[in-house]
Parts: C-alpha cells; sequence; structure tokens
C-alpha cells in the first residue's frame, strides 16, 4: 500500500487532490501541524509527503520542515503544494530540500506520479 502523508492546516482545502489520491488506492495520512508530521514519520514509512507552505503563524513551516526531515536523514519524497509565483522562491524550496513545487492539481498530481512511479520502475 502507498502512503503520502499530506501536512496542511487547512485539510478541507485539499479534498479534491485527496480523493484522486485514494481513487488510485493510495492511502493518504492527514496532518495540520509540522510536530504532528514529525511524529508519524518517526513511527511509519511513507512513500511521498505533501505540505503546504505556510501553517498557523509560520509562512515557511514547509520550508523548514523539510530542513527537519532532511537534517534527521529521512530521504522521502516532498513536494510543496502552494501558490508560488517566483522562480526564485521555487529554488530556495528545492535547496532546503524539496522534490517539487507544485502550484496546482495537475502539476501536484504529475510530480507525486513521477516520485511514486520513477521512470524504470512497473506501474502499481
Amino acid at each position: 500500500q502507498i502512503r503520502i502523508l499530506w501536512v496542511d492546516d487547512h485539510p478541507q482545502n485539499n479534498d479534491a487532490e485527496i480523493e484522486y489520491f485514494e481513487q488510485q488506492q493510495i492511502a493518504v495520512y492527514k496532518v495540520t501541524s509540522s510536530k504532528d508530521a514529525l511524529a508519524l514519520l518517526n513511527m511509519y514509512q511513507y512513500q511521498l509527503i505533501i505540505s503546504d507552505m505556510g501553517r498557523n503563524d509560520n509562512p515557511l513551516a514547509g520550508l523548514h520542515l523539510v530542513e527537519t526531515i532532511r537534517k534527521a536523514g529521512i530521504s522521502t519524497p516532498y513536494i510543496i503544494y502552494t501558490i508560488m509565483p517566483s522562480e526564485a522562491q521555487k529554488k530556495i524550496a528545492l535547496s532546503y530540500g524539496a522534490n517539487a513545487v507544485a502550484v496546482d492539481k495537475t502539476e501536484l498530481f504529475y510530480f507525486a506520479d513521477q516520485q511514486l512511479n520513477p521512470p524504470g520502475t512497473p506501474s502499481q
């Protein structure tokens, strides 16, 4: 079973995207804070992490989370799903350890498929 950890303080904003993954037989685990995400990452294996950028009072929560998990040696693919208008912001996210930045559902599904089904591996 493929498992996605989804970190967003407003998970209801992602209902359509989560439904898409669930239709693909992918389990989606939703948390609303980086603290909860780190706790789950210490207990379970996930094939993908999707995070928003700003959470609660921290506009850079998504960057701080990926930085923390990379320093902890966790290499799980990490997609930031947010509206990011500038290339500079995308480059910063990648430099912190994110694998991709998606600004809409189409990009999110494309990047998720790339991470979950790398070229050269048979599809699920």
